[in-house]
């Protein structure tokens, strides 16, 4: 399934354009992570959304969203809109404050990930070439001895710091463990995120990003046709009839 990008445009009610976005999925309907002002003028009035156009590639969807944001004007430049960046692949022409940036960092501290959000993060990521300044940039930081202590002693006691691998037999046994268990949910390897059902597998610890679907089911059965491709039925199944028949 290829995933779609499109630009949107949320208005006034009198139709009047108010903010522009580009997104996938649900994000066009999604209050989460929108500003102050934002969720301030969607609460005050009836406001609409309209998705201007779709795409394939994320590039092209970018490069809309900055036609449509010079198009209306940003409102801290004499504009419509309430966006605080002229649009594209970050946010050109605004800075956080350091104020902004501590809030952020105290709301993101100790919140949970789930598997669908990084295997989606690392699908994302995957085939980016990092630039020779910031692997410059990279090569640079150097850890604090207050951030060795702590990490040395978060590692005590674990049998790779002490030397000592793990044989081959029990890297199996976990394997054969991790395969053959049921689902914590409905169905195995399935999860549920902004309103798609994302279906993924982990084969040699590695975790692969299988698709997004509408529906549960749609993702289950990807994950017994992973599954049963890569262990026949020497695991758990969410339909082992089907895959039988």
């Amino acid at each position: 399934m290829s995933v779609v990008y499109y630009t949107y445009l949320w208005k006034r009610a009198d139709g009047t354009p108010f903010y522009v976005g580009k997104g996938k999925g649900r994000r066009a309907y999604s209050m989460s992570g929108r500003s102050k002002e934002f969720k301030e003028i969607r609460g005050g009035e009836e406001c609409s959304v309209e998705i201007v156009d779709t795409f394939i590639h994320e590039s092209q969807a970018f490069a809309h969203e900055m036609e449509l944001i010079q198009k209306f004007g940003r409102r801290d430049m004499g504009g419509l809109l309430i966006n605080k960046s002229n649009g594209g692949e970050g946010p050109n022409g605004y800075s956080l404050t350091d104020e902004h940036r501590a809030r952020i960092s105290k709301a993101q501290r100790g919140r949970l990930v789930s598997d669908a959000h990084r295997a989606a993060i690392s699908a994302a990521h995957r085939g980016k070439v990092v630039s020779e300044e910031t692997r410059a940039k990279l090569r640079a930081r150097v850890m604090s001895e207050e951030s060795k202590r702590a990490l040395s002693e978060k590692q005590k006691g674990h049998a790779y710091n002490a030397g000592i691998p793990k044989s081959e037999e029990h890297k199996l046994k976990i394997a054969l463990r991790r395969r053959r268990a049921p689902p914590k949910g409905q169905f195995k390897g399935v999860s549920l995120q902004n309103g798609w059902w994302i279906a993924s597998i982990k084969i040699n610890n590695e975790k692969r990003y299988l698709g997004c679907f509408r529906n549960p089911e749609d993702g289950a059965r990807k994950y017994d046709e992973a599954a049963n491709q890569e262990w026949g039925t020497d695991c758990y199944l969410n339909f082992p009839n089907e895959v039988a028949a």
